[in-house]
């Protein structure tokens, strides 16, 4: 399960991988066994490049 406050993702599944996406409260209510969380949208590589042009 993925928790997910926006309604229009509720109920639907996540692209690729079909993990369900359910409401936080339905979320912590009836936790998994394990979770997983990513950071999506940074990368370090850049980070590093960023300090070495400068």
């Amino acid at each position: 399960m993925s928790p997910n406050t926006t309604p229009v993702k509720q109920g639907r599944p996540t692209p690729r991988t079909h993990i369900p996406v359910v409401d936080p409260s339905e979320f912590h209510s009836n936790p998994p066994d394990y979770n997983v969380a990513l950071r999506v949208g940074t990368t370090p590589r850049r980070s590093w490049r960023r300090k070495r042009l400068q």
